[in-house]
């Protein structure tokens, strides 16, 4: 698909090659309810406990429909890259690099794990390169943070839409990071850091400005403009 095609496109319609390409997955039958819809307090074994490791292919099967979409649309293009940096004691392998055609944007890369040995299961983002990544989806695999699986694929849409739609801000510096979506902020510090003044932070980094400490700021645009 043409260039000046994904450049007149709006997120209707990546919502809808999204929706079409998950559809013909056979994991998109898979799906469950909120276990607790009045938000009643989990059993304490719950925390410790993953009944169904099983169900969650959703994750792996609805970030491969968007890349299936992206790179269908002619929004981005997709390619295999070796992944040796992912965080929270992931295990490393190969994740899925979008580079996207707009100008002022920084690739996407998605990176799917096992959950109990059960794979496909657990994706996490990076954003540029080398990639910052976010906090992995689901952030735990247990009963007791289970909402269902529409909250699920709902949290991984706002997430990589997000990221579609620009505004993406990531600044590290020593001992702390900032990091901001349309969707989400992320700030974290270490116990001999002094807090961070997120707002500012973003605020500079948006307008170009040097941000004060930074060891790194990456800043990306839309992909639809």
């Amino acid at each position: 698909m043409s260039g000046s095609y994904a450049r007149g496109m709006d997120e209707a319609e990546i919502t809808r090659a999204v929706d079409d390409a998950y559809a013909a997955l056979p994991e998109s039958r898979i799906s469950w309810p909120n276990p607790r819809p009045r938000d009643t307090e989990p059993p304490d074994e719950a925390y410790s406990r993953v009944s169904d490791p099983r169900k969650y292919r959703i994750v792996g099967a609805r970030a491969l429909a968007w890349q299936q979409a992206l790179a269908g649309l002619g929004l981005a293009t997709a390619v295999s890259v070796p992944v040796t940096d992912l965080p929270w004691r992931l295990p490393v392998g190969a994740g899925t690099r979008l580079t996207p055609h707009a100008a002022g944007t920084e690739p996407l890369v998605l990176v799917t794990n096992a959950l109990q040995d059960v794979p496909g299961c657990i994706l996490t983002l990076g954003i540029g390169a080398p990639p910052a990544w976010l906090d992995p989806e689901p952030d735990c695999g247990c009963d007791a943070c289970d909402f269902g699986s529409a909250n699920l694929l709902e949290a991984i849409d706002t997430s990589i839409g997000a990221i579609v739609r620009g505004g993406i801000v990531h600044v590290t510096g020593s001992g702390w990071h900032v990091t901001t979506t349309p969707a989400t902020r992320q700030a974290g510090w270490s116990g001999t850091t002094e807090k961070p003044d997120v707002d500012r932070i973003i605020a500079d980094a948006r307008a170009g400005r040097p941000v004060p400490g930074a060891a790194r700021t990456l800043v990306s645009g839309s992909w639809l403009t």
